[in-house]
């Protein structure tokens, strides 16, 4: 009978918390839909960075745009004003 008892447990450990155990199954389902999102996010990132590309290799306003408003570059003939905020005092 002991051995019986003994053999269940061990059935019962192995079943529940073995390498092959409902734990870990539970635990890697939640790592893989956590990576699959991480997959999702990245993809948009990535066609959103190729749609960037195609603006840049084509769209002559885009560049222009970016040109004037991270760069702070002016055509000529322009004036650039800057609007400088007043120190604390």
């Amino acid at each position: 009978m002991v051995w019986v008892l003994l053999a269940l447990c061990l059935l019962c450990y192995f079943f529940i918390a073995g390498d092959f155990g409902l734990y870990q199954m539970w635990h890697q389902g939640r790592e893989k839909k956590a990576l699959q999102r991480e997959i999702e996010a990245l993809r948009r990132e990535n066609a959103e960075l190729e749609a960037r590309i195609l603006r840049l290799k084509n769209d002559l306003d885009y560049i222009e745009k970016l040109a004037r408003e991270e760069y702070g570059m002016v055509k000529k003939g322009e004036t650039l004003y800057r609007i400088q905020p007043q120190p604390q005092k």
